[in-house]
């Protein structure tokens, strides 16, 4: 906070000198300030700011430069989840639901051939590995049952023969989320994303302190199937009864279609061109 004018001066150099018609940012302050002092017009793309993140933590004072910077946007994306105050005055800001990257259908079958070839297991895919303390994954119960195959990130540590890390060099997650049956993770927008275009159910790990993830949370409830969790009870839960009702409620499969894809996006589509 001590560097934020420098900071928005120094962008507001760069974006003048690349002679931008837009600036585009998800959801920096810096770059929406530096924008005006630009007279360049800005848009917000996000699910939250860093002014609501913290408001609950911090005294109104410290955060007002963050206030005076994201009122200076000239539109706003509001995504899904999202609780903002109306920070565009006079402009009615666009709302978009969740979305995610298309995932390869051919890919997919790939994964689920090579994790579950007689199709007779659950496919877990396993998210909540920098949000657990180091040694704390290896408490899961989760881990030890055979009837579930669990795909993990490369950065985490774990063995077993039905734990399957993603290799590092692997861009393309939204493939392993459509391969699997349930989605375990910390209610975080990206994958929550994935999760909902996807038509796949979710576990999610309770954090009460975060305010996104109670947002991301009520955004769910009446339209996507998914189970709240503190982290001691997800350490001794039951995994193939918990799956199991997850799954039932679920209300179609992902079959490949790409027009959720187009349908979320479009109108982000028509606000840039």
């Amino acid at each position: 906070m001590r560097t934020l004018p420098i900071e928005i001066q120094s962008e507001a150099e760069f974006i003048a000198s690349e002679q931008a018609d837009l600036v585009i940012s998800d959801i920096s302050p810096v770059p929406i300030a530096a924008a005006r002092i630009a007279k360049v017009k800005s848009l917000g793309i996000s699910n939250f700011t860093w002014y609501t993140a913290y408001r609950n933590m911090l005294d109104h004072k410290y955060l007002q430069p963050l206030y005076s910077a994201y009122s200076q946007m000239d539109n706003f994306i509001s995504l899904a989840g999202s609780n903002e105050p109306r920070w565009c005055k006079g402009v009615v800001s666009i709302e978009a639901d969740f979305y995610c990257r298309k995932p390869e259908v051919n890919e997919v079958q790939r994964i689920i051939n090579q994790l579950n070839p007689e199709r007779n297991k659950y496919i877990i895919y396993f998210a909540l590995g920098m949000s657990i303390q180091a040694g704390g994954l290896d408490s899961l119960k989760m881990w030890k049952d055979d009837s579930c195959e669990f795909v993990v990130s490369s950065n985490m540590n774990m063995l077993g023969k039905n734990i399957h890390s993603i290799p590092p060099s692997y861009t393309e997650s939204q493939n392993y989320v459509a391969a699997a049956d349930v989605i375990v993770t910390k209610p975080g927008w990206g994958t929550v994303g994935e999760a909902v275009s996807l038509f796949k159910p979710l576990l999610l790990l309770n954090r009460d302190v975060m305010i996104e993830d109670q947002n991301t949370i009520n955004s769910l409830i009446g339209r996507h199937p998914y189970q709240l969790m503190s982290w001691e009870h997800l350490k001794s839960m039951n995994a193939k009864d918990t799956f199991t009702r997850l799954v039932a409620r679920r209300k179609r499969n992902w079959n490949g279609d790409s027009e959720w894809h187009k349908r979320n996006i479009v109108k982000i589509v028509d606000q840039l061109v």
